[in-house]
C-alpha cells in the first residue's frame, strides 16, 4: 500500500461560534472512513473576519489549520482562500463543506467516489434527490434558472449548480481560477468547462 492521499476539507466560516466546534468534530470523525479509502484527512477552516472567536474555537475543536481574513470578504473569497491553502498543502482532493452542518458529513466519502475512480475532476453535491427540507420557492426557482443556464453554457447534464458541498481533484485544483467573490459555484463550473475538466453529480 502506497502513501495515503490527502483529503483537505475546507470550511468557510463567518461568525459561526455556535456550530463550528460541532462541525469540526463531525468532520474529524470521518478519519476512519477516509482511511478505509486509503486517504488521510486535514480540516482547514477559513475564518472570514469573524468577531465571535470562530477561529479559536475551530482550532480548539481540532481543525488542522485556520486561515484568517482580517475582515469579512464574503463566501467566494473564503472558498478561494481555502482552495489555495489546500493546494499549498499538496492536497490530492478538496471538499468544500458548510460551517453550519447543513450537510451530512457522511456524504463526503460518496462525493469523493468519482474522483477516486478517476471519473471526474469536479463533483457537485445534488440536493434535489434527497432534499430533507422544503427549499423556499424563490431559492428553488433561482437554482432552476441558474442550473438551466449552466447546462446551456456547458452542455453538461447538470442537476444542481449551487450546492454548498462539492469536491475537486488535484488536476483541477492546480489550475482553478475563481476571480470573483460572488456566484462562485457557477464560476467554478464555467472555469472547469473551459479547461476541459470532467464534472459529476452525487446525491447529498
Amino acid at each position: 500500500m502506497g502513501e495515503q492521499r490527502l483529503v483537505a476539507i475546507v470550511v468557510p466560516a463567518f461568525d459561526e461560534a455556535a456550530r463550528i466546534a460541532e462541525t469540526v468534530g463531525a468532520l474529524r470523525a470521518l478519519a476512519p472512513a477516509l482511511g478505509a479509502l486509503d486517504c488521510r484527512l486535514r480540516v482547514l477552516v477559513v475564518d472570514d473576519g469573524s468577531s465571535d472567536g470562530t477561529g479559536a474555537l475551530a482550532s480548539a475543536a481540532g481543525a488542522d489549520r485556520v486561515l484568517r481574513h482580517r475582515r469579512n470578504q464574503g463566501l467566494g473569497a473564503a472558498v478561494r482562500t481555502g482552495l489555495t491553502g489546500a493546494r499549498t498543502e499538496g492536497a490530492d482532493f478538496v471538499v468544500k463543506f458548510d460551517a453550519d452542518l447543513q450537510h451530512d458529513p457522511a456524504d463526503v466519502p460518496a462525493l469523493l467516489g468519482p474522483l477516486l475512480g478517476d471519473e471526474a475532476d469536479l463533483v457537485y453535491g445534488s440536493r434535489f434527490e434527497r432534499l430533507a427540507y422544503r427549499m423556499p420557492l424563490v431559492r428553488r426557482a433561482g437554482n432552476v434558472v441558474f442550473t438551466r443556464l449552466m447546462r446551456w453554457l456547458t452542455g453538461w447534464p447538470l442537476r444542481d449548480s449551487q450546492p454548498g458541498i462539492f469536491a475537486l481533484g488535484r488536476t483541477y485544483l492546480e489550475v482553478f481560477r475563481l476571480p470573483g467573490d460572488y456566484n462562485y459555484t457557477q464560476q467554478l463550473l464555467l472555469d472547469a468547462y473551459h479547461k476541459g475538466m470532467r464534472v459529476a453529480h452525487v446525491p447529498v
